[in-house]
């Protein structure tokens, strides 16, 4: 209040100053060399027009200033702002946004049914995207506007609370057990928890108490639950409160209607704790670590026999879990032999290994299975809750997805590479079809995700341009981009992709954005329902991830080329406004085949 009273003072001083009388002299009008006759309410105003940091200074002081100078500014709702964008500048925009991103399908389709002229190309940026992110920082500015810091204090009113109520940022998981309930003094109620219609015992919405409830419940086990609820807690919860809950539940009341069930209870309790142990290792950090290992020591002191053989079958748990967390321990065995190497090894250990001229292209396919296999067998399902590939405040807990998808970035940025550094059309045609032969041999090794990286490369804008280049390597190669473009189509929501995948036999590495596209798709569901977890959405992001793992415990039998890996992992790319001016250069627009070399 003191600060405001200051910039109050402040604020009438500059009025005051800037008419050159005094602040109690205001009410004067002969001071303000008005007449008796003038329109004395318009002097505040035209003080305002010669002096417009004192309008600033207003504004700041004043909330409601606030308001009046965004809507002085902006005019929203007014029918000329909203017509001053016409649709053809819309959809002239969204065209040069495909264009830039090399979505030519996509962009012919538009062109054709806009009527729209050519658009210019070229440019350096998605002006879509430039305009948008123009907009963000437009309103962050209004936002900062229109929000009175004083009135916040009094108020209460926090950013980060308003944006989680809009949906904008994730909310604060439940981490502290000692604020919440115990789970035994909790009634079950239509307040508590709800089920699905369709569905007799499956839960749709309930507390976090009742979903643990029902983890461990007396009646019976439910291992697909079980599993559920491990892989999908952490969207709602963190790994310390789930570990509270559960010793709550182990420590079963004297006096509870459930105190029959102790022993079986308590076996439940130990039996989650296995399963999340040789699950989910890795939730578990050092402190956490250390009250699972008290909880485990104290087992075997238990009087009840039962209870007291938790503590060898969690204690083993724990061992296997170390171990298969070093790498280095692992011995794997296949049923056969891997294949030769296809490869001229006297090349292989030459300073001078070109991969694209002196390794065999199937070859060259195994050993991209290998690197992005490693990538993706590393990929957890917390990596998959709440979209956290995608938002800046929980990109470090999906590291191995953002090093999935740089990869297949790398890979797409260094097809297009290739194929443009060839000065002449004869090599640019021959690199073309080796990348061809790589995808399909990619396909036939199961790895879709690889299989796409080199198509998206084919189909960057200063690739598919290359009208005369693709002329030279034939219909046969033509036909089997075809292909593998139909098997890899977005169309019907990847229909053909998931029918393929659904009948091959791994080793497979499956295509991520598919299933990060149906992860952002699910994440429109509320995450609460009536106050209630929603269940339900878990239980589909379940099916999901699952999907997405299914693949990660069957390896390739193939032999790693450390020479050929090397350079895969090191290739050198030319950003995308270079290697469109390289495709300009390479093949110019309305050339003909005889200007080109």
């Amino acid at each position: 209040e003191g600060e405001r009273g200051a910039m109050s003072t402040v604020y009438h001083s500059l009025i005051t100053s800037s008419l050159g009388v005094d602040r109690m002299d205001l009410s004067n009008s002969k001071n303000l060399g008005l007449s008796g006759t003038e329109d004395k309410s318009q002097w505040r105003n035209r003080v305002i027009q010669k002096n417009p940091d004192i309008e600033d200074v207003s504004c700041r002081v004043n909330p409601w200033e606030r308001v009046s100078t965004f809507v002085a500014t902006y005019e929203p709702g007014k029918q000329a702002v909203k017509q001053s964008l016409t649709d053809e500048h819309i959809m002239m925009l969204i065209a040069q946004h495909l264009q830039y991103y090399g979505l030519n399908g996509s962009l012919t389709a538009l062109l054709k049914e806009a009527k729209l002229d050519d658009i210019p190309e070229g440019l350096e940026e998605s002006r879509l995207l430039y305009f948008l992110r123009q907009a963000v920082s437009d309103v962050e500015s209004i936002y900062e506007l229109t929000m009175d810091e004083t009135e916040k204090e009094e108020n209460e009113v926090d950013l980060e609370e308003l944006l989680v109520n809009m949906e904008l940022i994730e909310p604060d998981l439940m981490d502290d057990a000692s604020e919440s309930l115990n789970i035994w003094m909790e009634a079950t109620s239509e307040k508590t928890i709800s089920y699905e219609k369709e569905e007799e015992g499956t839960i749709k919405a309930a507390t976090f108490n009742k979903l643990v409830e029902k983890l461990t419940s007396a009646k019976s086990f439910d291992q697909r639950y079980v599993e559920m609820f491990l892989m999908t807690y952490q969207s709602f919860a963190t790994p310390e409160f789930l570990f509270a809950k559960l010793m709550e539940r182990f420590d079963v009341p004297p006096d509870s209607s459930e105190a029959a069930n102790l022993t079986l209870i308590q076996l439940r309790v130990g039996n989650v704790l296995q399963r999340w142990i040789s699950n989910y290792g890795d939730d578990f950090n050092k402190e956490l670590a250390k009250k699972r290992d008290v909880f485990i020591e104290k087992l075997q002191q238990n009087e009840n026999k039962a209870i007291a053989k938790l503590y060898p079958t969690l204690k083993n748990a724990i061992i296997k879990m170390e171990k298969e967390a070093d790498p280095t321990s692992i011995i794997r065995k296949f049923g056969e032999p891997a294949p030769d190497p296809k490869v001229n090894f006297r090349f292989v250990f030459s300073p001078k290994l070109n991969i694209l001229e002196d390794v065999d292209e199937e070859e060259i396919a195994r050993q991209l299975c290998l690197i992005e296999f490693k990538l993706y067998t590393k990929i957890k399902a917390t990596e998959l809750l709440n979209q956290a590939w995608s938002k800046p405040k929980l990109k470090h807990r999906a590291m191995n997805i953002l090093k999935m998808i740089a990869r297949f970035n790398s890979v797409s940025m260094w097809v297009a590479t290739s194929i443009l550094m060839a000065p002449k059309i004869k090599q640019r045609a021959k690199i073309l079809s080796k990348c061809i032969k790589i995808a399909e041999h990619l396909h036939s090794l199961n790895n879709f995700n690889g299989t796409m990286a080199i198509i998206a490369g084919l189909n960057w804008s200063s690739v598919h341009r290359l009208r005369w280049t693709r002329k030279e390597i034939g219909p046969r190669m033509l036909q089997t981009v075809d292909e593998l473009e139909r098997v890899l189509s977005s169309d019907n929501s990847f229909k053909t992709y998931r029918a393929k995948i659904a009948s091959v036999n791994p080793p497979c590495i499956p295509y991520l954005g598919v299933y990060l596209t149906d992860l952002t798709f699910i994440d429109e569901n509320p995450d609460m329902i009536n106050g209630l977890i929603n269940f339900a959405k878990r239980r589909m992001i379940h099916g999901v991830i699952s999907k997405v793992q299914q693949y990660q415990d069957t390896y390739y039998n193939l032999h790693e080329i450390d020479q050929v890996a090397y350079q895969l992992l090191r290739v050198t790319n030319l950003d995308e406004q270079t290697l469109y001016n390289l495709s300009l250069k390479r093949e110019p627009r309305g050339a003909e085949r005889n200007e080109i070399e």
